[in-house]
This record gives C-alpha cells, sequence and structure tokens, in this order.
C-alpha cells in the first residue's frame, strides 16, 4: 500500500434524469478543481490524494480503480 494525504472518490450522477450538459458540467467541474493552482499545490503539499470515480444511478457502481496524483503532470 501507497501513504497519501486524501483518498478522494468523485461520485458522478449518470441516471436518466441528468442531461447530457448537466453531466458535462459535473465533468467540467471536476477538471477545474483539479486544474485550480491551489489544489495542486495541496495536492502535492500534502502528500498526494488518491482518485477514483464512482458512477450512480438507481444504484453505485464503481468505475475505476484508485489513481494516485502526486504531481501536475
Amino acid at each position: 500500500p501507497i501513504q497519501v494525504g486524501t483518498r478522494l472518490s468523485l461520485v458522478i450522477d449518470v441516471s436518466g434524469s441528468v442531461s447530457t450538459s448537466e453531466y458535462n458540467l459535473q465533468m467540467d467541474g471536476y477538471g477545474a478543481a483539479f486544474r485550480n493552482a491551489t489544489n495542486q499545490a495541496l495536492i502535492i503539499n500534502g502528500g498526494g490524494v488518491a482518485v477514483n470515480y464512482v458512477f450512480f444511478a438507481s444504484t453505485a457502481t464503481t468505475a475505476s480503480v484508485w489513481t494516485l496524483l502526486n504531481d501536475v503532470t
């Protein structure tokens, strides 16, 4: 196991009531958060972050394994 400062699950609503534009808004928001210089500094200086994403509709489904982020590349 690798030690990280934070584990973060990104939860994405893919239910039938979510339009394409609402889905894109969710994804754009997550992308903007990771591109933010302040958040990048917190990730690097805080020991990294392990991230996965979870899609949900009527039930939750983990769609990815954990990914380690510890730099800005």
